[in-house]
């Protein structure tokens, strides 16, 4: 199973995030018409060293970056998704990199983008 496949399946079935957005997990970015709160989710980078030598080139650990956006409505909501993402996203192996705060004009709601990251990714 792929790297984004389980995520996707961690997060949309963890009780507590499934009970404020259901199944309501995008890939790329929501719509007008969509039902708030959500997340959205997207590859943001994926890396890996290649090594050369002995048996000819081999590629090293690959890193895989995922970023997902909350969009919301209210901050508490915000945080409470924020907070149970993180227990998901870190039993899953990931740790969270860096995150912000904006404004979507376009849909008049709130988003927190988080980008986590996980490394010696086989299937991404």
């Amino acid at each position: 199973m792929s790297v984004m496949t389980t995520v996707y399946n961690a997060v949309t079935t963890d009780a507590t995030i499934s009970g404020l957005i259901g199944t309501r997990m995008y890939w790329k970015n929501p719509t007008l018409e969509d039902t708030f709160p959500l997340l959205s989710y997207f590859t943001a980078d994926e890396t890996g060293d290649y090594s050369f030598g002995g048996t000819g080139v081999t590629q090293e650990a690959e890193d895989a970056t995922i970023q997902i956006n909350i969009y919301v409505d209210s901050f508490l909501n915000m945080d409470t998704i924020k907070s149970q993402l993180k227990v998901v996203m870190n039993g899953l192996g990931f740790r969270q990199i860096q995150g912000a705060e904006t404004f979507d004009a376009a849909l008049s709601k709130q988003v927190r983008a988080t980008r986590w990251v996980l490394t010696n990714v086989s299937d991404f």
